[in-house]
């Protein structure tokens, strides 16, 4: 499980990175200006929703598309700035079911009586009847105490692969159309 869980929080990071990379070579080649001229500061570089400076020297069809990712955008930021900064992404090894919560707490009661008494060998049996009462979910989750949501991570690894992968492409378009209409630094092929 720790290997899914260190390529997981990898992934993460190139996906966010990915996106960012788009930005910062659309900037780049677009000079880092605002479509009336002005600068944008490189802490305001980016394809997120709060972004807006960035978007709006896209095609009105990107941003458009844009806006459309922006519950995407908010889910990745908040994946990457949680693991950035303050709780790496976590595999639980086990959830336990709501109908199954109270014999969860029984066991566990049950678990302190044994080890104030001494009796280990009580206390292994009830523990592994206790842990039975888990179930594997492919879950992944930063946080317990901050109403994280649980993301379910295959699906979503290939969703956000495939969103990454359509983004590039359109960015690709807007680069060439850049790059055609001659403002472009550097001619794509």
């Amino acid at each position: 499980m720790t290997d899914a869980t260190i390529n997981i929080q990898s992934f993460i990071f190139n996906v966010f990175g990915a996106i960012d990379n788009l930005a910062w070579i659309w900037m780049a080649e677009n000079g880092q200006k605002r479509a009336d001229g002005t600068p944008i500061r490189d802490g305001y570089v980016g394809l997120g929703p709060d972004n807006t400076a960035v978007r709006g020297t896209l095609s009105q069809e990107l941003q458009d598309y844009l806006k459309t990712l922006d519950d995407w955008f908010r889910y990745l930021a908040g994946l990457r700035h949680a693991l950035a900064h303050r709780i790496p992404l976590y595999i639980p090894p086990y959830v336990i079911e709501a109908k199954d919560e109270a014999a969860y707490r029984d066991f566990e009661a049950r678990m302190v009586e044994a080890g104030k008494k001494g009796d280990f060998t009580e206390y292994d049996r009830l523990s592994g009847e206790q842990l039975r009462l888990g179930r594997f979910r492919p879950w992944i989750q930063h946080s317990f105490q901050e109403n994280a949501k649980p993301v379910v991570f295959h699906a979503q690894m290939l969703a956000d692969f495939n969103t990454v992968d359509e983004l590039a492409r359109k960015m690709l378009g807007e680069y060439t159309s850049l790059a055609d209409s001659g403002v472009a630094q550097v001619k794509l092929n």
